[in-house]
């Protein structure tokens, strides 16, 4: 959703968050198997634009922009891929 990447909940997210708080955030989820509930999952996900994968800049800039420093990290399960962002709060 892209309300998360908006400048004004970045910015309550980082009002809230204590010393040294930690945002965990989904970026994209990839189906790597072909069977025919993957098929049916990607072609699900590719509807509801939830199998975009954005430009890196794109999606950790509001981050950076908004006080926290981030990483990406992959994540191999099962049956595909989750690739999350981790933003940790700098202190001002």
């Amino acid at each position: 959703s892209d309300y998360i990447y908006d400048p004004e909940t970045i910015s309550e997210a980082h009002r809230v968050l204590g010393q040294n708080g930690q945002l965990l955030i989904l970026a994209y989820v990839e189906i790597l198997h072909d069977t025919i509930l993957d098929k049916f999952s990607r072609w699900v996900y590719g509807v509801i634009g939830q199998s975009k994968r954005p430009e890196e800049d794109s999606y950790l800039a509001p981050f950076n922009q908004g006080g926290f420093s981030t990483t990406i990290e992959s994540v191999h399960v099962r049956r595909g891929r989750v690739v999350h962002i981790i933003a940790d709060k700098i202190e001002a």
